[in-house]
């Protein structure tokens, strides 16, 4: 919801939500997912690398942390706790792979 309009996703719907993490510096990503009530689900992605590497999110995981039918964002989050000391500037690349309905 770029536009804070209060919109949201309903990822009850959506059968998979794939996406693809890659960088030569960032070695641990952090996501957050939210919903429209305001819970946050927070999960890490470690050992990013140069090689992409896809990842799933469960939706019986998330469901236990926040509302999946009002999914409001989903952020990727890079902080110092990500890079080791000498790579604090490179980037990051992160692939939405695919959401896919049944």
């Amino acid at each position: 919801d770029p536009d804070n309009t209060g919109a949201s996703a309903d990822f009850s719907v959506f059968e998979r939500v794939v996406f693809a993490v890659e960088s030569p510096q960032v070695k641990t990503l952090k996501v957050e997912v939210g919903d429209t009530s305001g819970k946050k689900a927070v999960y890490f992605v470690k050992h990013v690398d140069v090689m992409k590497r896809y990842y799933e999110f469960l939706r019986s995981v998330l469901q236990e942390s926040i509302d999946i039918n009002h999914v409001k964002f989903i952020n990727f989050v890079v902080d110092e706790n990500s890079v080791l000391p000498g790579d604090e500037a490179g980037s990051v690349e992160v692939e939405l792979k695919g959401i896919q309905a049944p």
